[in-house]
């Protein structure tokens, strides 16, 4: 049965896996609470699934040592600053611009009740971006590490919510979402088939999973692993 949270939760909540609905149960009382101060600056959820199924809180088991970074809090800052404008060197469009290219593509049968991931959403750059072009569709930002989930809640208020979630294990249910948008992510997955494989089973037939990713030569590859 569903929880019944104010919109645009309530939207959300309906496509977890029943295993994962204790994460939301935690938020209800809250969220009613901030729903009664009609002044209260309106700011996304973090909904933890990888506490919820106590999973090792600092990286995925398969992930390698040299994402563990990412977890770090002063990473979302670092990333914003310093490590997204990279991708410029390697021939990313830039944020906006591939903000449109996913928007376009995703976005083709949006509505009211439509949900699109933007999974591994970091610090939630894409997560904001999206969140505007794709209306009235709902936004929910999903990534593992939880500084990042923690800055996209203040980076993009207008999210439905953000999801603290391992990519191998989506708390999704099958079949259920209307598009997904992974930015410069699928080379930091541990296990790159089984987020894959998720994002074919979450998604609804015949919708779009728009992924970017980076891919160097074997010698630059070899130089920047050792």
């Amino acid at each position: 049965s569903s929880v019944p949270f104010g919109p645009p939760l309530d939207l959300v909540v309906n496509l977890m896996k029943p295993e994962y609905l204790p994460a939301f149960n935690e938020l209800f009382d809250a969220t009613r609470e901030d729903e009664r101060d009609e002044n209260q600056t309106q700011t996304p959820r973090l909904v933890d699934c990888v506490d919820d199924l106590d999973d090792d809180d600092d990286e995925p088991a398969s992930s390698s040592s040299s994402l563990s970074w990412f977890t770090q809090p002063w990473a979302a800052a670092l990333y914003a600053t310093a490590y997204r404008p990279v991708f410029r060197l390697l021939g990313y469009p830039g944020v906006d611009d591939e903000a449109l290219l996913a928007a376009a593509e995703i976005n083709g049968l949006s509505g009211e009740q439509s949900v699109i991931l933007d999974l591994s959403c970091g610090p939630g750059i894409f997560t904001q971006r999206l969140a505007d072009l794709c209306a009235p569709s709902k936004v929910v930002g999903v990534d593992f590490s939880r500084a990042f989930c923690e800055a996209a809640c203040k980076r993009a208020p207008q999210a439905a919510a953000i999801v603290r979630a391992d990519v191998s294990h989506l708390p999704f249910q099958d079949a259920c979402i209307d598009g997904i948008h992974a930015a410069a992510a699928i080379h930091c997955w541990p296990d790159v088939p089984a987020g894959v494989r998720e994002c074919i089973r979450i998604l609804k037939p015949g919708r779009t999973f728009f992924a970017s990713t980076v891919t160097l030569p074997p010698p630059t590859r070899e130089r920047l692993v050792r």
